[in-house]
């Protein structure tokens, strides 16, 4: 018995022995630092380990402290407007580290109305997008997707419909009865609603003035703002085919939790034997205020009747179905140093998940710029758009329509005859009829057509002559 004992405490020594090395071997080690700019401390850096998923930020000072696991082996230090740094670990528990700004984006071109000029040298508020971040999202209007791009413009659609109104203000509305839309140039025109009639796909950047700079340039019309859109231009080189496209598939995600059957007719029972309504709900959902057991036994004979008889899912077959939307776009440019051309096709198509509801869109553009002599050049495009709109850009109140639509006929009205029929003046002459609405939303529907066709077309020609260096006289005119 002493042999095991003491074999037992041999066993625990060495266990010990064993654990407790590789448990310290385990723990993490500590590493600070300091990250600055070649002015000062950087806040708000993000001090990441690799690898692994360890990280922090800087604090006002600039400083970091973090733990890191011994199978690290460097820190990625990122912040906006800096190139991201890598370091090695090495054994340290110091590290400080300089980041340089990233140059590219100081030198990124931004139109501010009268001219362009880089960001390093710009002292309005401005936020600015490329056409390729847009042409990457899959959205069927340029509005659409540039909704989060920019900073201080607030993008909602009005509605679910294909082709609804999408309100965009700049800073917040800054008036309560006057329109806070803001001013659309488009190629240094004014068009409305810029973002909804130049397609996603030929926008080359999009530049938004969001302080009194833009009433500087633009008078009282750039009020709320101003969105500078500039569209692509044919490049020097060998002819060029591109084609970007995308189709999507859209259903209702979520449905309303509603009463169902057996509920309802409970609900309808109480509704009107609380009101005195009995022969009202007799007539409609059985029973006879005649029988003895109509009161006492109402709840029974309801859920033999009703608990296992299949309702009317109005939101499936009012927004059932599969709606597409897709985008094509066909681009050609090409050109000499001398002559560039750009010729774009898009077509957008939105069905919608309710029928006769649906948005389709068909624009041409073309660009030609040209050198006539040097320091001479003249630049000539148009386009072309033909749009139709199904339903307005709106469902017009049909889901309330639809949720609030009797589940169930009774004992009156089959599933086939709620949903094919006008039974309104059935349903309203029952008491209490304000408790649901007795229009069809199927007929109401199928018996309106709304359609809407427009066409847009736009001619821009423009010549511009170099004077001297950085100063060059342009003049330009518009037709739409």
């Amino acid at each position: 018995m002493q042999n095991k004992s003491l074999m037992f405490q041999v066993c625990m020594v060495l266990f010990m022995l064993l654990v407790v090395p590789v448990k310290g071997l385990a723990q993490g080690v500590t590493i600070s630092g300091q990250v600055t700019d070649d002015m000062d401390v950087v806040i708000g850096a993000t001090v990441k380990v690799v690898p692994g998923n360890t990280g922090t930020v800087t604090d006002v000072d600039g400083n970091f402290k973090l733990t890191v696991p011994s199978s690290a082996k460097s820190l990625v230090i990122s912040y906006v407007g800096y190139k991201t740094k890598t370091v090695d670990i090495k054994g340290r528990t110091q590290i400080n580290v300089q980041l340089e700004p990233e140059a590219q984006m100081l030198d990124e071109v931004v139109s501010i109305g009268y001219a362009k000029v880089k960001k390093r040298d710009l002292t309005a508020a401005t936020a600015s997008v490329s056409g390729k971040d847009l042409a990457n999202i899959p959205a069927t209007s340029a509005a659409q997707a540039l909704t989060g791009k920019a900073a201080g413009v607030n993008i909602i659609t009005q509605s679910g419909a294909p082709g609804a109104d999408i309100n965009i203000t700049v800073r917040g509305g800054t008036s309560i009865t006057q329109s806070t839309k803001p001013l659309y140039i488009v190629d240094g025109f004014q068009m409305e609603d810029g973002l909804r009639n130049v397609d996603i796909n030929d926008i080359e950047t999009i530049d938004v003035m969001k302080d009194a700079s833009a009433t500087a340039i633009y008078g009282a019309a750039g009020a709320n703002g101003v969105i500078l859109i500039t569209t692509k231009s044919g490049k020097a080189g060998k002819t060029e085919v591109s084609y970007n496209g995308y189709v999507s598939f859209q259903r209702l995600g979520k449905k309303l939790d509603l009463l169902g059957v057996q509920d309802y007719v409970k609900y309808q029972y109480e509704f009107q034997t609380l009101r005195g309504n009995e022969d009202a709900f007799a007539s409609l959902f059985g029973g006879s205020v005649s029988d003895a057991d109509f009161y006492t036994g109402a709840y029974d004979r309801i859920a033999s009747e009703y608990g296992n008889r299949a309702g009317i899912d109005w939101q499936d077959e009012v927004f059932g179905s599969t709606g597409v939307a897709q985008t094509h776009n066909i681009n050609i440019s090409g050109g000499s140093e001398k002559t560039k051309y750009m010729l774009s096709y898009n077509y957008t198509g939105e069905d919608g998940i309710m029928a006769k509801h649906g948005y389709y869109k068909n624009s041409v553009r073309a660009k030609i710029n040209h050198e006539l002599w040097k320091g001479v050049r003249f630049d000539f495009s148009s386009a072309l758009q033909m749009t139709k709109l199904e339903g307005g850009g709106s469902l017009g109140g049909t889901l309330k329509q639809t949720i609030l639509q009797p589940v169930t006929g009774g004992v009156r009205f089959t599933n086939e005859q709620m949903l094919g029929e006008d039974l309104t003046d059935a349903f309203d002459a029952i008491p209490g009829s304000n408790n649901y609405d007795s229009n069809n939303p199927i007929l109401t529907n199928n018996a309106i057509t709304n359609e809407k066709f427009t066409r847009l077309a736009t001619v821009n020609a423009g010549i511009e002559f170099d004077i001297i260096k950085n100063l060059t006289w342009r003049t330009a005119g518009s037709y739409q």
